[in-house]
């Protein structure tokens, strides 16, 4: 009798179990919305510098489209039909609009030519995040802004590759898409790992330029910031 009843809870708990499984597997590639909480370290700055940091993002992925979105209102939208980014940069803060940047694949290579790549190292290191088995790599950058350290938990097959190439165009081949990174410069560490992810269809609203963003070209943006910092004497 005993034997009957362990068996039968065996089952029912494996009767549970498999459907989870199937759903995350079925998951593959990634489909849904992704909470990101993002912490800060700092032996140089001041606590109320560090406050003023965003310490909150998200990004949502559709079968072809993914936007990487912060909660001051800017936002980068990939998308895959026509291997476009879509950079929405909202400046009202510094006393300047809201404006909107579109490059394509050769447009992004160009910017990040003058930024010295060094190899992703995969450590062997491996953890559990939100179910997925995530793999360490290691990197390091190197720009006129100076040396920043990275640390990347990748997912292999997550989502789509214009994805994966999307978020890791200045660092090299990554073998996956990261749900948790650090980045580690002279003044600061920066974590940025999920708190929250949902699955299922993304409204094709979320990936709407809204009219408030006004079509510009970086050159035009920089002269803008380059005119209001001499204003204010800077």
């Amino acid at each position: 009798m005993k034997k009957t009843s362990f068996l039968g809870l065996a089952v029912a708990l494996l009767a549970f179990c498999m459907p989870q499984i199937q759903a995350q597997e079925a998951q593959l590639p990634f489909t849904g919305n992704i909470q990101y909480k993002i912490t800060y370290q700092s032996d140089v700055l001041p606590a109320e510098h560090l406050a003023q940091m965003p310490v909150s993002a998200s990004i949502k992925m559709s079968a072809d489209k993914m936007v990487f979105e912060q909660a001051d209102g800017n936002k980068a939208i990939v998308d895959a039909s026509t291997g476009e980014i879509h950079t929405l940069a909202n400046l009202s803060m510094m006393g300047l609009g809201k404006y909107h940047i579109v490059q394509n694949v050769a447009d992004v290579a160009a910017d990040t030519a003058e930024v010295s790549a060094q190899a992703l190292t995969a450590t062997g290191q491996s953890k559990d995040i939100h179910g997925y088995k995530a793999f360490e790599y290691t990197s390091s950058i190197t720009s006129d802004q100076g040396n920043v350290e990275m640390t990347l938990w990748c997912v292999p097959g997550f989502c789509s590759p214009v994805f994966n190439w999307a978020t890791q165009v200045a660092i090299g081949q990554l073998n996956g898409f990261p749900l948790e990174y650090s980045l580690k410069t002279a003044a600061y560490t920066m974590t940025v790992s999920v708190s929250k992810m949902s699955y299922g269809e993304v409204d094709a609203k979320h990936f709407e330029i809204h009219k408030s963003y006004k079509p510009s070209t970086k050159e035009e943006m920089s002269k803008d910031i380059e005119e209001m910092m001499k204003a204010f004497g800077m």
